[in-house]
């Protein structure tokens, strides 16, 4: 069973994804999603106040994949909002220019924080009861982590640098996808190309949608959970299928009575079957 924060950020991811879903980010979007994740972290904490914690196991759940979603999310906003206040608007060779000094500044963060952030990315777990479990640690011992500054009863040692670790994760996506569609425009005059995919997908659009939101819960794009319109955009254009809506097919299929995921189920058996025959075959 979910614990109340856990349902109030599944809850924020669904609403983020409607809101920051288009292609091109404005300022206003990013605002009302600034605004909407202060206001869900401000009732997590009311809950945490509230309730506590069972058990240490649960206050490492989280202050290590829970809070920080929120957190990151936040900084994110926050920064992608001046990334595109301070935008050049003279061509898109100053637009890359600009986004490559924010991609090294990235690079050069993960690179002073090598070692929890391998701890990070190797799902490592040894030193959670240290790192995420909310304790008074003198302050000469983490002259480069500030999360002292904050609510020492909302944050554990390590939780804010996670979060600023995701948030960096995210801006990072974000950059590459900007400058994946500068690459996309055409110099003026010239003729876009007309290529024929080589791939169409012949499944149903409720198939697809399952596959894709599926794949945007396990987060295996970016190393974060990409909003669900731009796979719907980038997965219509890569199999030549007109999707359409893809929360209202998916609000669809989670409506269904009998059966929320007969394609991914057939696919699993699908795979199986095969994995069977060439064990069958190699006899």
């Amino acid at each position: 069973m979910k614990t109340a924060p856990a349902q109030l950020l599944e809850q924020l991811l669904a609403k983020l994804d409607s809101l920051t879903s288009e292609e091109d980010l404005n300022t206003t979007q990013l605002q009302k999603a600034i605004d909407l994740t202060a206001a869900s972290l401000e009732e997590v904490k009311k809950q945490v106040t509230l309730t506590g914690f069972a058990d240490t196991a649960e206050e490492i759940t989280f202050f290590k994949h829970i809070k920080p979603e929120f957190d990151a999310r936040l900084m994110h906003f926050l920064r992608l909002t001046h990334l595109l206040v301070r935008e050049p608007a003279s061509g898109a060779e100053a637009i890359r220019n600009y986004y490559g000094i924010e991609s090294k500044a990235i690079d050069r963060y993960f690179d002073a924080h090598s070692e929890f952030y391998l701890y990070h990315r190797m799902q490592h777990t040894y030193l959670d009861n240290y790192y995420f479990v909310r304790q008074q640690v003198p302050y000469a011992l983490h002259p480069y982590n500030y999360y002292w500054m904050h609510d020492q009863h909302f944050n554990a040692p390590m939780s804010l640098q996670l979060a600023t670790i995701k948030a960096h994760e995210m801006m990072a996506a974000y950059i590459n996808h900007r400058l994946w569609l500068l690459a996309q425009q055409l110099p003026a005059g010239s003729e876009p190309a007309t290529e024929r995919p080589l791939l169409t997908w012949t499944g149903s659009k409720a198939a697809l949608t399952e596959l894709i939101v599926a794949l945007q819960e396990h987060g295996v794009f970016n190393n974060t959970r990409v909003p669900l319109k731009k796979l719907a955009d980038y997965f219509s254009k890569v199999f030549n299928i007109k999707l359409g809506n893809i929360f209202k097919i998916y609000e669809d299929n989670r409506l269904r009575k009998k059966g929320r995921k007969p394609f991914l189920d057939a696919l699993a058996n699908s795979y199986i079957r095969r994995l069977e025959t060439d064990d069958e075959n190699s006899l």
